[in-house]
């Protein structure tokens, strides 16, 4: 990476080109990353302390990858199963122009209506966002969610 990087930057005009400025911004990016992992086991190779330190941050992200697949899982169903809940509901509606015409009150900017935004906004409730009392009053299997996404996220982050 470096020398395709490195080659690139020097002769613009010869066998390498790399297309464009952001492809040249993100490839050096990834580089300075692979730099810097290098670095760091260099410097852990040559340093005892510097490697016990390593070493315990490392098994510390193993043990976190656990915690972190099993959050991800959690909100990837969460988020589906609310967005499957109010798709095609009146909540949902979209008019010709693509606009949500029955999103009044409290279900104005109704997150649900799309997975990318059900994903958003179960992510802020992790974080402990509340939000309007009445976004989850006009179905009782998405209330019964709620209290399961509630005390499931209870479970997890107390752990």
């Amino acid at each position: 990476l470096v020398m395709y990087f490195g080659v690139a930057m020097l002769n613009s005009s010869g066998p390498i080109q790399i297309g464009s400025n952001e492809v040249f911004r993100n490839g050096c990016a990834i580089t300075k990353g692979v730099l810097w992992i290098n670095f760091i086991n260099f410097v852990k190779s040559t340093l005892v302390d510097f490697a016990v330190f390593v070493g315990g941050v490392y098994y510390v992200l193993q043990r976190l990858l656990a915690f972190m697949v099993s959050l991800i899982v959690i909100l990837l169903a969460f988020a589906q199963m609310f967005y499957f809940v109010y798709t095609g509901t009146s909540l949902c509606f979209v008019d010709q122009n693509d606009e949500y015409v029955n999103q009044v009150d409290c279900f104005e900017d109704f997150p649900h209506c799309r997975f990318d935004m059900s994903l958003l906004k179960v992510y802020t409730m992790l974080m402990g966002e509340i939000g309007d009392e009445c976004r989850y009053e006009s179905s009782m299997v998405a209330q019964s969610l709620y209290i399961a996404y509630a005390f499931i996220i209870v479970i997890i982050l107390s752990n």
